[in-house]
């Protein structure tokens, strides 16, 4: 019975503690990692979320005890004894509808938890206690206060301005969000651009190396390098931002010449003057006149490179590549999707950079809204003294917590009082006895 009384708060609980710790975690403030000796001797290590947020639940269930006092306090500010047994039987009241059968099932722990997952925020549904948990302290807080010191209506007026900034902030919270989002989005689209067009090009440098093959020209230094850079195309079309930051192109001389080879700049302009002849003679363009050209037809060879793909110029020196290869019909664009995929490690390195920060900058606004939980409990609180007629209650009923204090301090005095009494009567009594 009494597990089925105390099993709601401890879902409750739970599933807070579950949703603070993925902050948390994602601050780097806490982990979900472990190390520990076997009973052989050796160390094993692990992430477990559910032990890790041990500590905070414990931290929780401390909070919401000494929450308590508080809560009843309040009630008796507002309506005295019949406000005390008010929120006395709230607070019962999910044990006891559990116990009863008459509270249906819940559960506030996330469907999935990120570990180290900076940025993620875990579920809306464990938000909720926590939020729960900050406007109840900020409306049990405010009422005692308003109380104790006898404010009146100019109190509710300046926490008003309080209320506004927050409310204010809130919008910019949200519109930096919304940068945010876009920033996200430019890097999945910068990624998905990079694998698009190493796959384009790795279609194209595989052609090439059949051609390679079918006119017996693979010992050409083009066509060693079209067999060569099949794999680090591909791996590039694979790779996640995070690892094409870290191991894609810094300049076209990583494609061509990467660090475990001995190439020389003299070998990659060699390579660079052979695919210009191939495109050249699979692709030719005619010259109408002095200033005008024809590509040829678009086929299953030649094709206009995809404008997402050509962001980039060709590497110097000028007049080896045609500048605006973008706008002609290759059957290899070497030239420009070679230094646009080192254009776009730099731009996702920046990018990745920034969304970081972003993602960072989401844990700092969640722990935000939780204070303005706070301050939302305060306005519903400055409502409820509005509501109760605090106001026009007679300076005699105002106080009530120092009334509280003061009859319970009157009580242990007299207590004392008349337990001294007993004692000194106590003590004379046997004192004539012995005499």
């Amino acid at each position: 019975m009494l597990i089925e009384f105390f099993a709601p708060y401890m879902r409750f609980f739970y599933g807070a503690a579950y949703n603070l710790h993925q902050t948390l975690d994602g601050l780097g403030i806490s982990s979900t990692g472990f190390i520990e000796k076997a009973t052989d001797g050796s160390m094993v290590s692990g992430f477990s979320p559910g032990q890790a947020i041990l500590p905070i639940f414990a931290a929780l269930i401390l909070i919401a005890c000494c929450m308590l006092p508080i809560i009843l306090i309040t009630g008796y500010i507002l309506g005295r004894k019949r406000g005390l047994m008010i929120s006395t039987l709230v607070l019962l009241a999910p044990g006891l509808m559990n116990a009863l059968g008459l509270l249906p099932a819940f559960s506030f722990i996330p469907d999935k938890y990120n570990i180290g997952g900076t940025g993620s925020l875990g579920s809306a549904f464990g938000f909720i206690p926590i939020t729960v948990l900050g406007v109840i302290l900020g409306w049990c807080l405010t009422i005692i206060i308003y109380d104790t010191f006898k404010l009146d209506d100019r109190f509710r007026h300046l926490y008003d301005h309080a209320w506004f900034l927050a409310a204010i902030l809130t919008g910019i919270f949200f519109v930096a969000d919304s940068g945010s989002h876009e920033d996200a989005q430019d890097l999945a689209e910068s990624s998905y651009i990079t694998r698009n067009a190493s796959l384009y090009l790795l279609s194209q440098v595989r052609e090439y190396d059949a051609y390679c093959a079918e006119t017996e020209q693979t010992n050409l230094s083009s066509c060693r390098w079209a067999a060569r850079v099949q794999q680090q195309l591909s791996d590039y079309a694979d790779y996640h931002h995070k690892i094409y930051k870290e191991f894609g192109p810094r300049s076209s001389r990583d494609i061509y010449a990467p660090d475990w080879t001995n190439i020389q700049d003299i070998e990659i302009t060699q390579i660079r003057k052979e695919i210009q002849s191939y495109n050249d003679k699979r692709c030719p363009v005619t010259k109408l006149n002095k200033d005008i050209s024809r590509s040829s037809a678009s086929s299953g060879i030649c094709q206009r490179v995809p404008a997402n793909y050509c962001v980039a110029f060709p590497d110097p020196p000028a007049g080896l590549a045609d500048k605006y290869i973008i706008s002609k019909t290759v059957a290899l664009a070497s030239e420009c999707i070679i230094p646009s995929l080192v254009v776009f490690r730099s731009q996702q390195e920046k990018l990745i950079s920034i969304v970081g920060k972003n993602e960072i900058a989401k844990h700092y606004r969640w722990l935000f809204f939780i204070i303005f939980s706070i301050v939302v409990g305060g306005k519903i609180a400055n409502s409820t003294t509005r509501a109760v007629g605090m106001d026009s209650r007679a300076d005699a009923d105002r106080q009530r917590l120092l009334g509280l204090i003061i009859g319970l301090l009157s009580n242990t005095l007299r207590f004392i009082l008349f337990m001294r009494k007993i004692f000194t009567w106590s003590f004379c009594f046997i004192r004539r006895q012995r005499y």
